[in-house]
């Protein structure tokens, strides 16, 4: 059984997009890369300086006072930001991966283009559904959706479009590429489409970091991702994932200290995250 990356994040239609260009905030490359800094720290607990930020973080405030409509601005924003960092798709891709061989998931895209709106002062917020990220935005001007993962096609504005997309990502189905149709997924036993908050986003890391070790099979990995998981981000997957992981060590070949150390682990895990799952069963 494979656990996929899951998270899905929107930039919801929150009232209200980009402050006008006279009145932007400017923050230093230094100041921007200290806000990525903690992404950056979850795979290797160390930031990483990334002097390639600067030229890109300049040249986008530049078309920011160049550019008064704020669709046009994010589209181009759009476009630019996957020219720069995001060419290659891959499922478990760590956030420094971005800068480094400039590969990137939906989680890690969605994270770096929603620090680019916070610093253009463009109100969003942040939707997990089971299997899925995408971006909303609404401006003055109208509405938007961007889907981190299509490069051509995932900035979209028409109405009927954006109706269309929120109803698929609602149906919170898993689509597997034909490369992928050799391995057995997990499935939820939960529907989610909710908020994240912009604190939780460090969480959702920890936890694909999670699946990615249990997917290599590394038990105690696995168990200390999920644990910083945890402490930052409540949602029912956690409590099924502890779940699968509880079994997992319980079957191993690990020594009988090490099953029963990381057992108790998860059993906290657990009892953290059982109110939350609690409350999306009963509906509240």
């Amino acid at each position: 059984m494979r656990i996929l990356v899951t998270i899905a994040l929107v930039l919801s239609l929150a009232e209200i997009g980009a402050q006008p260009a006279a009145h932007l905030i400017r923050v230093s490359d230094n100041q921007f890369q200290q806000v990525l800094a903690p992404y950056l720290a979850t795979r290797s607990n160390q930031a990483s300086s990334l002097p390639m930020t600067s030229t890109f973080l300049q040249k986008l405030e530049r078309k920011r006072i160049q550019e008064a409509d704020d669709i046009r601005f994010l589209q181009w924003m759009f476009s630019y930001t996957h020219k720069s960092f995001l060419h290659e798709y891959k499922e478990f891709a760590a956030f420094d991966e971005l800068f480094s061989t400039r590969q990137y998931n939906c989680l890690t895209a969605t994270i770096f283009l929603s620090t680019l709106l916070d610093h253009f002062q463009i109100a969003h917020q942040v939707i997990e559904t089971n299997y899925h990220i995408f971006i909303t935005v609404r401006t003055p001007n109208g509405s938007i959706l961007m889907e981190t993962t299509d490069s051509l096609n995932g900035f979209i504005k028409e109405p009927k479009l954006i109706e269309e997309r929120l109803e698929r990502y609602r149906e919170n189905a898993l689509h597997k590429s034909e490369a992928d149709t050799d391995l057995a997924y997990y499935r939820y036993g939960f529907s989610r489409f909710d908020a994240v908050q912009p604190h939780e986003l460090l969480g959702l890391l920890y936890y694909n970091l999670a699946a990615e070790a249990f997917n290599q099979n590394d038990l105690p990995a696995s168990v200390k991702y999920l644990e910083q998981a945890a402490a930052r981000y409540t949602s029912p997957r956690i409590i099924e994932f502890s779940t699968i992981l509880l079994v997992a060590v319980h079957e191993s070949q690990l020594q009988q200290g090490a099953r029963m150390s990381l057992k108790k682990t998860l059993q906290s895990i657990r009892y953290q995250a059982l109110p939350v799952a609690n409350a999306s069963a009963s509906g509240f």
